[in-house]
């Protein structure tokens, strides 16, 4: 392939370069699947985050900006599952946490 080639298919996106040897397309594979996984419990934290905010705001408690954004931070799934089996029995929304 010539440069010029190389550079218009880089530039518009087009390139797409195919791993020849079986080393290379297991280093990939690995690496999508570590990046799918990553990519869902992501994914499965920021829900569990947001419920949680929707069970504190439906009972009636306040959440503070600070709170709001600590819980949507949080990529912790245990953390948040011990949270969510607490957001029922807190007093404030800042016990959240305790």
């Amino acid at each position: 392939m010539s440069e010029s080639m190389y550079s218009r298919e880089r530039s518009t996106g087009k390139f797409k370069y195919r791993w020849q040897s079986d080393f290379a397309k297991g280093h990939v594979s690995r690496g999508v699947g570590v990046g799918l996984s990553k990519g869902f419990e992501r994914g499965k934290a920021r829900g569990m985050a947001k419920g949680l905010l929707m069970v504190l705001e439906a009972r009636g408690l306040e959440v503070s900006f600070q709170l709001r954004e600590q819980v949507l931070s949080c990529t912790d799934v245990e953390l948040l599952g011990r949270c969510a089996k607490r957001v029922g029995a807190i007093g404030t929304a800042e016990e959240l946490f305790d």
